[in-house]
């Protein structure tokens, strides 16, 4: 189990030094624990709560 630190740092842009307001799917995949390509698949078929995508 990650803890707190790891998941808090994978949320903070590195380019900003700012928490992300919108999340990149990169990110995404990354704090969920997930396949890229299972966030790409399940925003496209809508299927997860975080957004869309075409």
């Amino acid at each position: 189990m990650e803890s707190s630190f790891v998941i808090d740092e994978i949320l903070i842009n590195p380019k900003t030094g700012q928490e992300y307001t919108d999340v990149p799917a990169t990110v995404a995949a990354k704090y969920l624990g997930v396949a890229l390509n299972f966030v790409y698949e399940g925003l496209k078929k809508q299927k997860l709560p975080i957004g869309s995508a075409a």
